[in-house]
């Protein structure tokens, strides 16, 4: 029995090394069961885990591994500045997202009174459904908005926009205004393009490739494949048909609308993005 001590010397948590040690060969085995789809189901494998004394301590050493897993993520969510700073800025959006979420749901206190579950699911799909037609339409205002400017005479700078939360409700009438005569007329085509150059924010693979190496201080070579050669490789995995999905996104002919950088994330988010040499060095341990 291992044990994780604090600066005081107070006992923080018990992980059984012994145990894990012992099950390994089982862990291992469920965990390639998983990943050969021998297993699909978790209901079915939590079953098969706890049923018999042996198969009962590998479902026991799992839960070892996850408190294993769980102590490393804390020691360096601890020791690891900018990873604080990056969960921070994620649950601030989570939470900006939610917060929004609930000013537009706010009938009942935000409160879900319905006991059936089929009900419940409703509500919270139409909830979510309109959280993001109104996030959807903040976006196209906040374009409209970007393209007078332009007509002005200012310049937009891309990262700029970064800044610019779509969470926004001063605008809205939450309660809105009913117009019956309205409901036949056709809301005119929006326009999703915007005249700002995002094109020295595109990062290539092969530039990914070299920041990490960078982050690392080591050579790191870069190999490509062909669609054939990677979608035998997703398949295997994933199946063919969301192999085939992936690689119409990522992996198609190489063209502007392709490398086209995008501003959703930032529109979505309302923070700017960190520039990818950034982010590989702040990782760096993750590639190591």
């Amino acid at each position: 029995m291992d044990a994780l001590f604090g600066e005081s010397g107070r006992n923080v948590i018990d992980i059984n090394i012994d145990l894990i040690e012992s099950q390994f060969r089982h862990l291992m085995r469920v965990a390639v069961s998983v990943r050969e789809g021998a297993i699909s189901s978790t209901l079915l494998l939590l079953r098969r885990l706890r049923a018999g004394s042996r198969k009962s301590a590998t479902y026991t050493a799992f839960r070892e591994v996850g408190r294993v897993i769980r102590t490393v993520q804390l020691l360096r969510y601890l020791s690891d500045a900018p990873l604080r700073r990056r969960v921070t800025a994620a649950t601030n959006k989570v939470e900006a997202f939610n917060g929004f979420s609930q000013w537009i749901g706010f009938g009942n206190g935000v409160v879900i009174t319905d006991n059936d579950p089929v009900e419940q699911e409703k509500t919270a799909k139409c909830n979510a459904l309109l959280t993001n037609a109104m996030i959807f339409h903040n976006a196209l205002d906040i374009a409209e908005v970007v393209r007078q400017l332009q007509e002005e005479g200012y310049a937009i700078d891309p990262e700029d926009l970064a800044h610019i939360s779509p969470y926004l409700t001063e605008h809205i009438k939450r309660f809105g205004e009913y117009s019956t005569h309205e409901l036949g007329i056709q809301p005119e085509a929006y326009d999703p393009k915007l005249n700002v150059d995002f094109t020295r924010l595109r990062v290539t693979a092969r530039q990914q490739v070299e920041a990490i190496a960078a982050a690392l201080g080591r050579e790191v070579p870069f190999a490509e494949v062909s669609r054939q050669q990677a979608h035998a490789q997703m398949a295997a995995v994933f199946g063919a048909e969301a192999a085939d999905a992936v690689l119409d996104v990522m992996g198609g002919d190489v063209n502007d609308e392709l490398l086209a950088v995008r501003d959703t994330v930032s529109q979505v988010t309302g923070t700017p993005a960190r520039p990818f040499q950034q982010w590989a060095t702040e990782n760096a341990v993750a590639f190591r």
